[in-house]
């Protein structure tokens, strides 16, 4: 996977657990369940299918979060 950059946030946290990839895929792929399991997130919505370039809104700790494709 390649970070971008230019992005306005950039996180990176690391954890070694004894599951499946397609586990943690699976858990982090669903945007709009990321509430149920991450205390700090109060709202998380994908606009659309999960494929690079789509939009996806989250709530961290008080602060929206946007993620909008370069020319959106």
């Amino acid at each position: 996977m390649n970070i971008n950059e230019n992005a306005v946030l950039k996180i990176s946290k690391n954890i070694e657990i004894q599951v499946p990839v397609e586990r943690v895929w699976d858990l982090q792929a669903n945007i709009d369940q990321w509430p149920k399991w991450h205390p700090e997130i109060t709202y998380a919505k994908l606009a659309t299918s999960l494929e690079p370039g789509k939009t996806f809104v989250w709530k961290s700790s008080g602060f929206k979060l946007s993620h909008l494709p370069s020319g959106e």
